[in-house]
């Protein structure tokens, strides 16, 4: 009768290994990218002014890239600890909610869609109203970039209320995605 060696979780798992890499590959050209487009953006004064909104949305894309980075960084590292470990851990909703990670992924993915929406809405009153377009262009940029933030840190707010609150207790499974940080019905 033969016997079979126990194998570990970093065995079990480690098919996706090149998956994590591909995040942190991903992450840190969009990061790296969209700081090109901010500093190009930022070196005119003329650009500064007339592409608000465009550098808000690059600041958006820099966050979510730097958000899959750190995404794929802290998950080589589980994958790394699970070298000696035989059985997944006990983990929380409320252990991954807590996670920076998982919280800058909330803004990386709602931040660039309030802000594509913003520009759309910029551009629609700068077509369908010209002459009131001009006079409160610069006022305009201000209250959708603030509108976009506070969607956007409301939206975080709901996640983790939902994550450290409501569902605190109920079990999750490693990787601390999203979904196992603050519910299927967020995300």
């Amino acid at each position: 009768m033969s016997s079979f060696p126990r194998l570990t979780l970093y065995d079990t798992t480690k098919q996706f290994i090149p998956i994590y890499w591909t995040y942190c590959g991903i992450g840190l050209f969009a990061f790296i990218a969209n700081l090109f487009i901010v500093f190009i953006y930022l070196s005119s004064a003329q650009f500064r002014s007339r592409f608000t909104l465009f550098i808000s949305l690059a600041i958006a894309e820099g966050i979510n890239g730097a958000a899959f980075l750190m995404a794929g960084i802290a998950r080589l590292l589980m994958e790394d600890s699970f070298r000696a470990m035989y059985s997944y851990p006990r983990t929380l909703r409320s252990d991954c909610a807590l996670q920076f990670e998982n919280s800058l992924l909330v803004i990386g993915n709602q931040g660039p869609a309030m802000l594509s929406l913003a520009l759309g809405i910029e551009r629609f009153c700068a077509i369908r109203f010209p002459t009131t377009y001009r006079h409160f262009k610069e006022k305009m940029f201000h209250v959708l970039l603030i509108l976009s933030a506070v969607i956007c840190i409301t939206s975080l707010c709901v996640a983790l209320y939902i994550g450290l609150v409501i569902e605190k207790d109920l079990l999750a499974s490693l990787p601390c995605t999203l979904s196992n940080a603050f519910g299927f019905t967020y995300t």
